[in-house]
């Protein structure tokens, strides 16, 4: 996946909602041979929707891959992106390093960007932009340092991924 969006896309037959995988364009697969990966119901059932992703994202992102997969950014809705990503880092936290090389930087050359990135992490995660900047500084300050993924709390976590997932967003971060 080069494109900038995740691979996962979906289709509805009646009232079930079906996930398949769709890879970049000209990758080879032709449409009659894109997996289906999974289904949720009823189609109108945004939590069920929810669930569904973050399982079927959680099974396969090895095969579609954590963004960013081959250097590319992603875009997508940041809640439920957010919660896949974070579902996948509780399993696999070796790939913790992909996300905090990647954090915006607090330096007076980044000090905009980083500024953006701490406003949208604050309104994706529902933190205030005070403890977003505080999270983000202290990695950011702490970053010689290897950061064990086991002793940030669940609100630090989805902060740092929240971030990351708003920076590579971005083209040319």
């Amino acid at each position: 996946m080069v494109s900038g969006v995740w691979g996962l896309k979906s289709f509805t037959i009646g009232k079930r909602g079906y996930l398949y995988y769709m890879p970049d364009m000209g990758s080879g697969s032709s449409s009659e041979d894109l997996p289906i990966l999974s289904a949720w119901e009823p189609i109108e059932d945004d939590e069920a929707f929810r669930a569904c992703f973050v399982d079927t994202y959680t099974k396969t992102w090895r095969y579609c891959g954590l963004p960013p997969f081959m250097g590319q950014w992603a875009k997508g809705p940041c809640r439920l992106m957010l919660d896949a990503v974070c579902a996948i880092l509780r399993e696999t936290s070796a790939e913790w390093s992909t996300i905090l090389e990647r954090l915006p930087e607090p330096t007076e050359q980044g000090k905009e960007q980083f500024e953006d990135v701490v406003k949208e992490t604050a309104e994706c995660t529902a933190v205030s932009r005070l403890i977003v900047s505080e999270i983000l500084r202290s990695r950011w300050e702490n970053r010689a340092t290897v950061m064990n993924s086991q002793s940030l709390t669940e609100r630090e976590s989805h902060v740092l991924v929240a971030a990351f997932l708003i920076q590579i967003s971005r083209r040319g971060f």
